[in-house]
């Protein structure tokens, strides 16, 4: 299983899969502690756990749920949304 390990350089690799433990690292303020909540809630983003027990997330599954509700304000532009389709 593909994991991040953030302290082995400054750069930001393309991974698979985050533990739980790192996940604030993809989401700036997502605390793992509110992830831990959330899974016994059974609200958020999908998780995987492994046999030891060990929680990871999909990155892409992350971003997908922390993109799903977007909100347009005053201040956006035409050009910002013909960038986005």
């Amino acid at each position: 299983m593909k994991s991040l390990n953030f302290d082995s350089s400054n750069d930001l690799p393309n991974p698979m899969l985050v533990r739980a433990s790192q996940v604030g690292k993809i989401v700036l303020g997502w605390n793992p502690k509110t992830a831990a909540n959330w899974r016994c809630q059974k609200v958020g983003p999908r998780y995987y756990q492994d046999d030891l027990g060990s929680i990871y997330y999909k990155v892409d599954e992350i971003i997908e749920f922390f993109t799903r509700h977007q909100v347009q304000t005053k201040d956006c532009s035409i050009l910002t949304l013909e960038l986005e389709k």
